[in-house]
């Protein structure tokens, strides 16, 4: 029988609900222990997992008796339940992006690497069974040789700008720290180091507008290279009225394009095929995949296949466009 894993998980939001519910379905897995800002939030995974609630991270660290940490925070607060956490010698997982600042995402990255232990950024984008059959696809050559690359995260968001997302002070930004480190993150997966990259971000939705110099960015568009010389563009918008959420690969022989959220298949373009050609990309959850790594990763039965550097280099990128995007808007 495989080890059972007693699991911690700070912060009961959204995403930590969906990683509670995704353990739940796990064999050699038990959410022990929940924490968050909001008790009532802690109560109802509490209720649906059997933990115990605690009433901070640091209680949590020193009572729970966890194996691994998984932070679901908003990330200005993922360091100061993460950095405890490595210190004690105790994995982390951390949901994206990994800190509100490269300062921040450092100083996680130094105390995994201090303590030895595996720390992981949760970039469930690579774990999408989408993107891992386009990725393959590539790699065997389906398109020939790959020229370009488009990636789109695109929808209204309503409600979006009231909450702690465009709240640059908790999140870093808006828009581009949100979606734009999984985008700059996924071009990486697919292409390695990034060479170069040059960004626009702007704001679509008036009452954003009307914040002044607190306001944070609803789009983006980024042109990039990599070290191989694989051009991209990565865009983003949470003011468009209908859903349009891509990736999309150019090579000599052929175009495949996914559907993140809408569609569970690929299209394959061929020149001078009148119609494109169907692939279904049905599969688990990438939550199960994510997380079933992870959990293989501490059985000692995978390799780490994204780590903290991983979320260091995203937060890195973004948070560099970001502010040159705010010293331009603020002459």
């Amino acid at each position: 029988m495989s080890k059972l894993f007693r699991i911690g998980i700070v912060g009961c939001g959204e995403i930590g609900v969906r990683h509670a519910r995704t353990y739940a379905q796990m064999e050699g897995a038990k959410v022990a222990a929940v924490t968050d800002v909001n008790p009532a939030a802690a109560q109802v995974v509490a209720a649906e997992t059997g933990a115990q609630v605690f009433a901070s991270a640091g209680e949590l660290l020193a009572r729970a008796g966890i194996d691994f940490l998984d932070v679901c925070t908003p990330p200005s607060f993922h360091r100061e339940a993460e950095v405890p956490a490595l210190a004690k010698g105790l994995p982390v997982i951390c949901e994206k992006p990994l800190a509100s600042s490269s300062a921040d995402a450092r100083a996680m990255v130094e105390a995994a690497s201090k303590a030895g232990v595996p720390f992981m950024t949760a970039f469930g984008f690579r774990f999408h069974p989408g993107v891992r059959r386009v990725k393959t696809m590539v790699q065997e050559g389906a398109l020939g040789r790959p020229l370009m690359y488009r990636n789109r995260f695109a929808w209204r968001k309503s409600g979006w700008e009231q909450t702690w997302r465009a709240d640059r002070r908790v999140a870093g930004g808006g828009l581009f720290w949100d979606m734009g480190v999984h985008a700059t993150d996924l071009f990486r997966f697919f292409w390695g180091d990034i060479r170069a990259i040059r960004g626009r971000l702007g704001i679509q939705a008036p009452v954003l507008k009307d914040r002044g110099d607190k306001a944070v960015e609803d789009a983006y568009v980024c042109a990039v290279e990599s070290e191989g010389g694989i051009l991209g563009t990565l865009e983003g918008s949470f003011f468009l009225p209908v859903e349009e959420s891509l990736l999309t690969v150019y090579g000599e022989e052929g175009t495949l394009t996914l559907g993140f959220f809408a569609d569970e298949h690929l299209e394959l373009r061929r020149p001078g095929a009148k119609e494109a050609e169907i692939l279904s990309v049905r599969g688990p959850s990438m939550f199960k995949t994510e997380l079933g790594h992870w959990l293989a990763v501490l059985r000692g039965e995978e390799k780490l296949s994204v780590t903290g550097e991983d979320g260091l280099r995203a937060v890195e990128i973004v948070e560099r466009i970001w502010k040159e995007w705010e010293a331009e808007t603020r002459r």
